[in-house]
């Protein structure tokens, strides 16, 4: 999707993660005609672990501002190749944030990094989803990384920009066929009539991916 570019006033990075006070209302999905929905919801409720009392001692590498970088987007690189080299599950792996203009309801969602230079961090989606519409009507963002093996969490804010047709052609282009046909079939975000109809589309752009014809939808970059 877009660039998200980092304000050095705006960027904080963080060693020690800690869980915020606050209390959130969450909702369990339950389907009436399914059963593993009710038992995990028994499960739940039965469930005597105290989550108060699960914690880590966070004290194996220390932040010392002397061995930081002059530039915030230096030191990510540092130590985004420290996540690296420690072979960890999808390092590029960030939380995002984006709020709704007009309710200012805050909605957060797992993407994949696909790029940083000194501009700031970049990722794709659909620009018709729900974080790709708030951005473009609220361009703040905020990003989170955790690479909990090293005991390290990296927090980023700034504002979003799309980048080039031209960039997100080429990255388009270089995933797997199967990622084209899904990034060309699906809505994101939006509401499908029917599964059947999904299928259908996806066997549309299928077809279409045989005759080497899959193109980058126009809302996605």
């Amino acid at each position: 999707m877009a660039a998200c570019t980092p304000s050095t006033a705006h960027m904080a990075f963080a060693i020690s993660p800690t869980l915020a006070g606050r209390r959130a209302a969450w909702q369990l999905a339950r389907c009436s005609r399914c059963s593993r929905c009710t038992r995990r919801a028994a499960t739940m409720k039965s469930s005597s672990v105290d989550i108060g009392h699960l914690r880590e001692d966070y004290s194996t590498t220390p932040l010392n501002e002397s061995d930081m970088a002059a530039h915030p987007m230096q030191q990510f690189a540092s130590w985004f190749a420290d996540a690296q080299s420690a072979s960890l599950h999808e390092p590029n792996a960030m939380c995002i944030a984006t709020t709704d203009s007009e309710t200012l309801a805050p909605s957060a969602r797992m993407v994949l990094l696909k790029s940083f230079d000194e501009r700031g961090l970049v990722f794709y989606t659909n620009y018709g989803s729900r974080k790709g519409s708030e951005l473009a009507r609220n361009p703040r963002i905020a990003a989170v990384f955790w690479w909990g093996p090293l005991d390290r969490s990296v927090r980023v804010e700034g504002t979003a920009e799309k980048v080039t047709a031209a960039e997100s052609e080429a990255y388009f282009q270089s995933r797997p066929l199967g990622s084209r046909v899904a990034a060309a079939a699906s809505l994101q975000s939006r509401e499908v009539s029917s599964r059947a109809a999904l299928e259908e589309k996806w066997a549309e752009k299928e077809q279409q991916a045989d005759q080497g014809q899959v193109q980058r939808p126009e809302d996605w970059g």
